[in-house]
Order: structure tokens, then C-alpha cells, then sequence
């Protein structure tokens, strides 16, 4: 039976640190994808961001949690993805991400756009409209949080905000499933109250280059 998830008793955590990039020298059409990389080895848990692909565009962007590191082959797992029906790899970079800050003043976190987008058109004999899917529109992590600039969190944002960045963020559900995504962060941090009772919040958004990807606890 299929389980409900909440995003009630939820943890999300940003990046805090990336670390050097190492080139890429193959990942597999496979379930989970295996990577071949140069440089040091990573340990199983790491998370890995892959930037600067070609052939394999779908996997751009991506933040993947490391499994079954092989040093003596230099290579690993993708956790619980899929490259199965990807486009073939022909070259790419990755780079570590740590994610050492939760993000304690979060109030919630809302997913947006990411709808599947379609092309109509007819051929002569046709009574009736055909569609193919072309695109999914523009997604967002909307991520409201309680406005104190005196948190640490939050100082980190509303700087992060002020400049043209992208971020990197785990949010944890209670079932331990974990989403994974990465992408331009933007936000005014200005406060924002409904009457003189209300908790001043704040507002800060990803707008992710990529699909979120998931890993099961």
C-alpha cells in the first residue's frame, strides 16, 4: 500500500561547504547509475553535485547521495536513482556538497510549478487535436521561515540572497525519505506580518535547474 508523507516534523538542511571539482569519466545507463571519477574518493552518505554534463544532460544539476564506493575503481553509486533512459554520458564534473546547517527557522516548504507542458496540433485526417508532452514548466521551493536576523541561518540566506548564488538543500521527512535539490536562491528577506499578533516571517525561494531527486531512508 502506497504511504502518505507530511511535512510536519520535516528537517531541512542547506549546503554549508563545496568542495573541489573532479572530472568525470563515465556513469552508466543503469539502476542505480554507476560514476567514474578522477581525483579522491568520497565516502559511502556523501553527497555529490554533477554540474558541466553533456550527452547525459538529465542528470545536470543533480544532487546524488553516494553508495558502494569502489576506491580500487574509482567509482559509485547513485543511491536510489535511475539513468536507465537517460541520453548517453560523454563528459561532466562533480563536486561535493556538505550539508551542515538545518535550517532551524524554517516554517514550511512549498513546491511549486513543475506541471507537464504540451504541444496540440492536428494531421489532415484527424478529427481531433493530438498533444506531446514537450517540457514541465518552471518549478520552486518556496521556503518561509521566522525572520530573526539575529539567527545564523538566516543571516546566511538573506547574504546568499543578495547575490546572483545557487544552493543546495536536503529536507529530511520524518519517514526519512530525503528530497534533493539544487538551484538559483533568491529572496528579499523582508518581514512580512499579517497583524500585530502574527509571527514576522520571511520569504526565500530555489528555483531548481534541475527535477528534485529522492532518497529512500
Amino acid at each position: 500500500m502506497p504511504t502518505p508523507s507530511i511535512l510536519q516534523g520535516a528537517r531541512i538542511y542547506i549546503e554549508s561547504a563545496r568542495g573541489a571539482v573532479q572530472a568525470l569519466s563515465a556513469i552508466t545507463k543503469a539502476a542505480p547509475p554507476v560514476i567514474t571519477y578522477a581525483g579522491a574518493d568520497p565516502s559511502n552518505n556523501d553527497y555529490m553535485i554533477i554540474t558541466d554534463m553533456t550527452g547525459m544532460t538529465q542528470i545536470n544539476d543533480a544532487v546524488v547521495k553516494v553508495a558502494n564506493v569502489n576506491g580500487a575503481g574509482n567509482t559509485f553509486e547513485a543511491k536510489d536513482q535511475s539513468s536507465t533512459n537517460f541520453g548517453t554520458f560523454v563528459s561532466g564534473n562533480m563536486y561535493p556538497v556538505t550539508f551542515g546547517s538545518e535550517l532551524t527557522v524554517a516554517m514550511g516548504a512549498a513546491f511549486t510549478g513543475g506541471e507537464p507542458q504540451y504541444a496540440n496540433y492536428m494531421l489532415l485526417w484527424d478529427d481531433m487535436e493530438r498533444r506531446k508532452f514537450t517540457h514541465a514548466s518552471a518549478a520552486g521551493i518556496d521556503l518561509p521561515v521566522m525572520w530573526d536576523p539575529s539567527d545564523t541561518n538566516f543571516q546566511y540566506l538573506y547574504n546568499l540572497a543578495r547575490t546572483d548564488s545557487t544552493l543546495a538543500v536536503k529536507i529530511v521527512l520524518k519517514s526519512g525519505v530525503e528530497i534533493l535539490s539544487f538551484g538559483n536562491f533568491g529572496g528579499s528577506g523582508q518581514p512580512t506580518s499579517n497583524d500585530a499578533r502574527s509571527i514576522m516571517q520571511a520569504s526565500f525561494s530555489i528555483n531548481p535547474t534541475t527535477k528534485p531527486w529522492y532518497v529512500l531512508p
